[in-house]
């Protein structure tokens, strides 16, 4: 599950119509300033589309400490957190005292309880192994060349199949710039100029259609999460 600059660049060629061209260097773009495009954009989608990251993690002492270095990182916000098993003996019969005999232990049903999160110091109840529904920014690894001059991009938490609208938002400010720029400069002996305007109307068409299936499709529910995060 990734994508990198080089592959963005080639969509937005063959999205835009521009395939002709076969690089987008011919446009003048280098892949810094292909890059500054869609890093706007994924800081807009960020905002409705994150990334959701679950998993188990042991927490002893009652808090845990993200890394920078250690799978993705400390999350931007935390949905949720389950307890799943706990290593307190007191938490255990506390947990079982009130079921029937017979019944299944509250241990082997996720449960909440309260928690709370502060970059980068999760703090909870109890001890054990807890279930955890993290949200993070999408993850991107830059290549650059000796200089410092950005080559190209991975985006490790983007595809084509779960992220169309991301591509449908980068494809909108795709149109509208390169709209801009041919009304900016227009060559009178060549017919570039008369899809400028319609360029430009068609990418702000459908940045808002898109940004418009983004508020339906919102991970609103993220902010339910389980447990209580005070």
């Amino acid at each position: 599950m990734s994508i990198t600059l080089s592959e963005i660049e080639e969509i937005l060629l063959m999205e835009s119509g521009e395939y002709l061209l076969q690089d987008i260097s011919n446009l003048t773009l280098t892949p810094a300033k292909v890059w500054i495009l869609v890093k706007r954009v994924l800081k807009q989608y960020n905002t409705k589309r994150p990334f959701v990251y679950r998993h188990n993690i042991t927490i002893s002492g009652k808090k845990y400490t993200y890394h920078d270095d250690v799978g993705y990182g400390p999350p931007d916000w935390i949905s949720s957190v389950v307890p799943v098993t706990s290593y307190n003996v007191m938490g255990i019969y506390e947990a079982l005292s009130g079921r029937t005999v017979g019944e299944m232990s509250t241990l082997e049903i996720p449960r909440g309880f309260a928690w709370h999160y502060e970059n980068p110091y999760l703090w909870v109840g109890e001890e054990g192994i807890m279930d955890v529904k993290e949200v993070h920014d999408h993850q991107y690894e830059l290549t650059s060349d000796s200089t410092g001059v950005v080559t190209d991009v991975t985006i490790s938490t983007i595809n084509q199949r779960d992220d169309y609208l991301f591509f449908d938002l980068l494809l909108a400010r795709f149109l509208i710039m390169l709209g801009r720029s041919r009304r900016a400069f227009t060559l009178q002996e060549l017919p570039i100029e008369m899809d400028a305007s319609d360029l430009v109307s068609e990418g702000q068409e459908l940045w808002r259609d898109t940004l418009e299936k983004l508020e339906e499709n919102d991970k609103w529910w993220l902010a339910l999460g389980e447990g209580t995060g005070v």
